[in-house]
């Protein structure tokens, strides 16, 4: 079917910016169990034709001008200047006070948006009883969000018990729908109740809420459930409360806690190291020993040759894939701690080579033939980091192609290539000529297995013009073996 809807596309900067649009530009966006998808072009409308001083299309558009406008202000509630001069507009034009309750409403925003919860505080004293108005006669148009910028003002301002009241009050409060069927009061009414359970607008509620500085305890109070066991709304809450409440997190604070106590008592040499056994369970661990000057703790709960393949000695370069273990070497499970400390600060390599010298094991450089994949680069203009995306979308992250792992200062080619090849198993040569710190994406997928080769292949070939082939090399690799 032919779409024949009416589209109203509003300037950045209407009503000021005065200047006409050459053309429309009209992209399309699609989200999947995956990372997002690049916008799609559609195509570019040109805009030739103007009619000056057209009157507004009432009979084909609802919402008249002075709405359109408005709706403009609300996206600039975070700028003071732009949404007062927007609303001293709307203002001037509106004769008939038709627009005052929703002015008041877009400054009480601008309040919240600046911390400035005490002045959003008295104006809702002012807003909610013609709120409660506005609620009754929108019938199915009733909305339970348009209070949720009164229970953060009133939340912010200290008074959590009154805006528990109020939120509570919301579930009580029923528009007029006598005039409406039941199919259709049955589908506002679960509308509705989306609105204060589990639906968008109570996700950004919490947002809000914990904006104002609110904690997990008060927040859980005002919507009336536990947000982080709630499987909609945990998502939303912040890390640190998620910290609290994490068992895990609790045995690690414990943790360190002793170790403070400990080492403030008796605390080591300069850069001396110390090696015990651990209960505490983590594969890795490596942070700093709280209130202890230059102290570090190195917990390592994984298999001895796991942990050892990690080795760089003081003349390689890259890690993956570099290192061979003796046969004679038991692969023993590790439940140790390292407590060192260091003035330079962190001390990983040392960390590893500590641990050889305790096991009595020593890395001996040798010469190997190996086939290695060489990278080459065919110069082509490198995507923006950001735009490059992992070539699946859909599936979990043992999925060859689909999201490893994601970061948004992005992933550096000498990374990205270490995480190729640790994934194949195979050494791998950057022959590219490009800096091992440039930062090529945001994104690095799974390509294990002869699949995610292939896939691998086609990725960095598309996104980069960076090719692969295999070559029989003489390769220096260091092996740890018994001293």
């Amino acid at each position: 079917m032919e779409d024949v809807s009416i589209n109203v596309f509003v300037p950045e900067n209407y009503p000021f910016d005065t200047a006409k649009p050459k053309e429309l530009t009209l992209r399309c966006s699609v989200e999947a169990t995956g990372p997002y998808q690049k916008e799609i072009l559609v195509g570019n409308v040109k805009l030739d034709s103007w009619q000056e001083n057209t009157i507004w299309p009432l009979n084909r558009i609802k919402k008249d001008e002075l709405e359109m406008i408005l709706q403009q202000a609300w996206t600039k509630t975070g700028d003071q200047d732009k949404c007062h001069k927007i609303l001293e507009l709307v203002q001037q034009l509106d004769t008939s006070n038709k627009y005052v309750h929703q002015i008041e409403k877009i400054k009480l925003r601008m309040f919240i948006k600046e911390k400035n919860y005490n002045d959003a505080a008295l104006l809702t004293e002012k807003l909610l009883p013609v709120e409660f108005e506005v609620f009754k006669n929108a019938k199915a148009n009733a909305n339970y969000y348009e209070f949720y910028d009164y229970i953060i003002a009133i939340a912010g301002n200290g008074d959590v018990q009154k805006s528990t009241e109020l939120f509570n009050q919301l579930k009580q409060l029923k528009p007029d729908l006598s005039k409406y069927n039941n199919n259709a009061k049955k589908h506002i009414k679960e509308r509705l109740a989306r609105q204060i359970t589990d639906g968008y607008r109570i996700k950004m509620l919490m947002q809000s809420l914990f904006a104002a500085g609110l904690n997990l305890q008060q927040v859980n109070k005002i919507v009336g459930f536990d947000t982080l066991q709630n499987e909609e709304t945990k998502w939303y809450v912040p890390e640190q409360f998620w910290r609290q409440k994490d068992p895990r997190v609790i045995k690690q604070e414990a943790y360190k806690k002793k170790l403070t106590e400990k080492y403030t008592a008796k605390p080591l040499k300069e850069k001396q190291m110390v090696l015990s056994k651990c209960k505490l369970k983590e594969i890795i661990y490596h942070g700093r020993i709280p209130e202890v000057k230059d102290h570090y703790f190195f917990v390592i709960g994984r298999d001895l040759h796991d942990f050892l393949k990690g080795y760089k000695s003081k003349g390689q370069v890259g890690r993956a894939n570099r290192i061979q273990i003796s046969n004679n070497i038991k692969n023993t499970k590790l439940k140790h701690e390292i407590i060192y400390n260091s003035p330079e600060g962190y001390l990983w390599d040392q960390c590893i080579e500590f641990i050889m010298s305790e096991f009595g094991l020593e890395a001996i450089e040798s010469q190997t033939t190996e086939t290695v994949l060489i990278a080459e680069y065919d110069g082509s203009q490198l995507k923006d980091y950001r735009d490059v995306r992992c070539p699946a979308i859909r599936g979990t992250t043992s999925t060859p192609g689909m999201i490893a792992f994601r970061t948004s200062p992005g992933v550096s080619i000498r990374s990205a290539l270490d995480t190729l090849a640790r994934d194949q198993e195979m050494m791998i040569v950057n022959n590219t000529g490009i800096e091992d710190k440039t930062i090529i994406t945001q994104e690095v997928a799974n390509f294990k297995t002869a699949k995610g080769m292939e896939l691998a292949e086609k990725w960095y070939k598309d996104n980069f013009g960076i090719t692969f082939r295999k070559e029989q090399r003489q390769m220096p690799v260091w092996i740890i073996q018994k001293k």
